[in-house]
């Protein structure tokens, strides 16, 4: 079992100062400030951030968000699609309020052996994940409720 995390006030007052901050790089469309989402990723230390909207019952994501950009193919997202029902995304666990990692359910070894791993993680070089949730948050397209992650 994972420790829970806890944020110090330093970490808090950092996050703050990101999401009060004002961004002149609005998207034209949805999504963040791309200076938003660096920042982020200077705060948590990862090397790939993405804000994306699923639609796990078309099996599609209607927007996706990187940093940095173009990561992204076709046949990516197959493998993700292919493997989707497999693994452990809040659409699927109905956990919609915990952030859900790789670890909280996989040692290295089992997290190694999974079709998500092997067909879509390991080929963009990702040995941790980090999905949380925000249903009913996003704007998305009509049709069944989204997820975006």
């Amino acid at each position: 079992m994972t420790a829970p995390v806890t944020a110090s006030e330093r970490d808090l007052r950092a996050l703050a100062a990101i999401v009060s901050e004002d961004r002149p790089d609005l998207p034209d469309g949805p999504g963040l400030p791309p200076s938003l989402l660096t920042d982020l990723m200077g705060q948590i230390r990862c090397d790939m951030l993405s804000l994306d909207g699923w639609d796990a019952g078309r099996q599609m994501c209607w927007f996706s968000q990187e940093i940095p950009s173009g990561i992204y193919c076709e046949a990516l997202a197959q493998a993700f699609w292919a493997n989707y029902w497999d693994g452990r995304y809040p659409t699927r666990t109905g956990d919609l309020r915990s952030g859900i990692m790789t670890a909280d359910f996989y040692s290295v070894r089992e997290c190694h052996s999974t079709g998500m791993y092997t067909d879509h993680d390991h080929p963009q070089g990702f040995e941790h994940s980090l999905v949380y949730a925000c249903q009913g948050r996003c704007r998305q397209p009509p049709g069944p409720a989204g997820t975006c992650s």
